[in-house]
């Protein structure tokens, strides 16, 4: 990884107003990350954080609108990490989950899949997107009752 799709999100981001956070454990690949963005000016809209995934994102604070997972290990436990984090109708993109035809076999991904069908607060779906499919999750806005 060399933040090809960090590069994408902050071009988005620069025409809306928003930043990017990422997070990398890599020393190298932070490097050439920074090096990407350096070159086509996107530098400044991009906060990126050193660390575990899971440790970094335990430890912030700020609300998300969109979260884009691509990288391995136990993508339940990241997801907690980030769900009081996830803004109300917020999305989490779980990338490259696996081939349409082999998306029963991909166990992280599957796992977080079955894991947010029993979630009151998100909805899941698979979206497959040519050769490969992907997890898509909608933080539902929670509606309150309030009596008179």
């Amino acid at each position: 990884s060399v933040g090809y799709s960090t590069l994408w999100l902050a071009a988005a981001a620069k025409q809306v107003g928003a930043i990017v956070e990422t997070v990398e454990a890599d020393d190298e690949k932070i490097r050439k990350a920074t090096e990407n963005r350096q070159a086509l000016a996107l530098h400044d809209l991009v906060v990126q954080h050193h660390g575990d995934a899971t440790d970094v994102l335990t430890r912030m604070s700020s609300s998300y609108d969109f979260v884009f997972i691509d990288i391995g290990g136990d993508h339940i436990a990241l997801f907690e990490a980030l769900r009081p984090r996830i803004a109300a109708g917020g999305v989490v993109f779980v990338d490259g989950a696996g081939r349409s035809e082999t998306w029963e076999h991909e166990s992280e991904s599957m796992r977080l899949f079955r894991y947010l069908q029993d979630a009151p607060d998100f909805e899941v779906s698979i979206v497959d997107l040519g050769d490969k499919s992907h997890l898509w999750a909608t933080n539902i806005p929670q509606t309150v009752s309030v009596s008179p």
